[in-house]
């Protein structure tokens, strides 16, 4: 949670990167994958961290074997 101030009473919640990706790589939307592709290019995500993420998500197996597929290609240009 953000700390209480001038917010007319709105809450406001800052999400983890990783869990803002993992929720993008789930919808797939087009513009949800430039997205996360930016994210993983600048160094905001890393790719451990999203793969364990991903161990926990409640997804299908094709749906999880799809964001393996996605998540590797987001890192894809990188080397360790």
């Amino acid at each position: 949670n953000l700390p209480p101030g001038d917010t007319g009473g709105v809450r406001g919640l800052c999400l983890d990167p990783h869990d803002l990706a993992i929720s993008k790589y789930v919808a797939r939307r087009q513009k949800d994958l430039a997205f996360i592709q930016q994210l993983a290019r600048r160094g905001i995500v890393f790719r451990a961290r999203l793969m364990a993420l991903l161990a926990k998500t409640p997804v299908t197996q094709d749906v999880r074997d799809r964001m393996r597929r996605d998540i590797d290609a987001d890192f894809g240009h990188l080397t360790s």
